[in-house]
C-alpha cells in the first residue's frame, strides 16, 4: 500500500523533515553561485551513504543506491495513486530532499508539479515560497539565460496575490532584487556589444534598458552612452533616450559685506547706492483755456458769485 511505501522511503532517507518557506535565507543576486543559504537542521545525525558502496550487513536497505530507491518508492506513490492522501506529501518530500541536496532543477520542477496538481494541497504555499528560491538558485549570472529570472518574478507576484498574509516585505524585496539583476543583465549584453564594435546594436540594447528597467542605476548609464554614440549610431531607433551629462558651472562667490556686532563676518564696509534727486513737484499750471461757442464771438456769461454784485440790467 502506499502507506507501506511512504513509511519505507522515509526509512531509507533516515528520516528527513519538510522544508518550509520561512527556513530559508535570501538568495545573492549580486553575485550568483557565490555562497548557498543555509537550511536550518533538525537536529537529527544522519550518515553520508555513497551510491556505489555496496551494502553487505543492513538488511533492512538496498544492497545499492539507498537514496534514489527511496525517490523511486516515493513517486511510485504520486504516479499510481495521484488522488491518494500521500500524493502531495510524497511530492513536497521529494522536492525538499532535492533542495537540501543542491538540485534545484529537480526541486523546481517537482514543486512545479505540486502546484500545478495539488492547488488545495496544505503544502501549497511552500510551494510557491520555495520555487521561486531554487529558481534563483538555479541563475549563474549576467552571462547566461534569464528566464528563470523572469520565471521567479511571475511566481512571486503570483504568491502575493494568493497568500496576502505571507511575508509582504520579503516579497516585495527579493522582486526589488530580480529586477535589478534583469537591469544588469542588460547593461552586460550593452557591454558586448561595444566590445564588438558594434555601437548601433548597443544603442538598440540602451533603449530595451531604458524602457524595461527606467528607474535603475543602468538606466542612467545606458542614457548618457547613448548621447556619446551621436546621432549616427542612433538615427534607426524608435525613440531617442539620450541625456548628456550635466555639468555644473561654478559661481562666483558673492561678496561679503560688514555686519556691525558680527566681528570676522565682512572685511568691506557697505558702500551707500547712489540716488538721483528726486523731480520737483512744485510745478507752474497753466490757466485753463476759455470755452468757446461756435457762431459767437463773445465767450459765455461768466455766473456771478454771492460776493459780486449784480450787473445793472439795460432798459429798452
Amino acid at each position: 500500500t502506499t502507506k507501506r511505501l511512504f513509511s519505507i522511503a522515509r526509512y531509507w532517507l533516515q528520516e528527513p523533515t519538510i522544508v518550509k518557506g520561512n527556513d530559508i535565507q535570501q538568495v545573492n543576486l549580486e553575485e550568483p553561485g557565490s555562497e548557498t543559504p543555509e537550511i536550518p537542521s533538525d537536529g537529527k545525525q544522519r550518515k553520508t551513504r555513497w551510491a556505489l558502496a555496496p551494502n553487505f550487513f543492513d538488511r533492512t536497505r538496498p544492497v545499492f543506491d539507498t537514496e534514489n530507491r527511496a525517490l523511486e518508492a516515493l513517486k511510485s506513490i504520486w504516479l499510481h495513486d495521484p488522488t491518494g492522501p500521500l500524493a502531495d506529501d510524497s511530492l513536497m518530500l521529494t522536492a525538499s530532499h532535492y533542495l537540501k541536496k543542491g538540485r534545484y532543477m529537480d526541486a523546481d520542477r517537482t514543486f512545479s508539479l505540486l502546484r500545478e496538481e495539488y492547488p488545495k494541497s496544505p503544502h501549497l504555499k511552500d510551494a510557491f515560497m520555495l520555487g521561486t528560491h531554487v529558481k534563483l538558485m538555479s541563475y549563474q549570472g549576467p552571462q547566461y539565460d534569464a528566464t528563470v529570472l523572469t520565471d521567479a518574478g511571475e511566481l512571486k507576484e503570483t504568491t502575493l496575490r494568493l497568500f496576502p498574509q505571507a511575508e509582504q516585505a520579503r516579497l516585495k524585496e527579493e522582486l526589488k532584487k530580480i529586477e535589478h539583476a534583469k537591469a544588469k543583465r542588460d547593461w552586460e549584453t550593452v557591454q558586448y556589444w561595444m566590445r564588438r564594435s558594434k555601437p548601433k546594436s548597443a544603442a538598440i540594447y540602451c533603449n530595451l534598458l531604458i524602457e524595461n528597467h527606467p528607474t535603475s542605476p543602468f538606466a542612467n548609464q545606458a542614457r548618457e552612452l547613448l548621447a556619446e554614440l551621436g546621432k549616427e549610431n542612433t538615427s534607426h531607433l524608435w525613440a531617442n533616450y539620450a541625456t548628456p551629462k550635466k555639468t555644473v558651472q561654478e559661481q562666483p562667490e558673492p561678496k561679503r559685506s560688514f555686519v556691525p556686532g558680527l566681528p570676522g563676518f565682512g572685511k568691506a564696509e557697505p558702500v551707500p547706492a547712489k540716488t538721483s534727486p528726486a523731480p520737483s513737484s512744485k510745478q507752474e499750471l497753466e490757466p485753463p483755456a476759455r470755452l468757446k461757442l461756435d457762431g459767437f464771438g463773445e465767450p459765455i456769461r461768466k455766473i456771478p458769485l454771492e460776493e459780486e454784485p449784480e450787473p445793472a440790467k439795460v432798459k429798452l
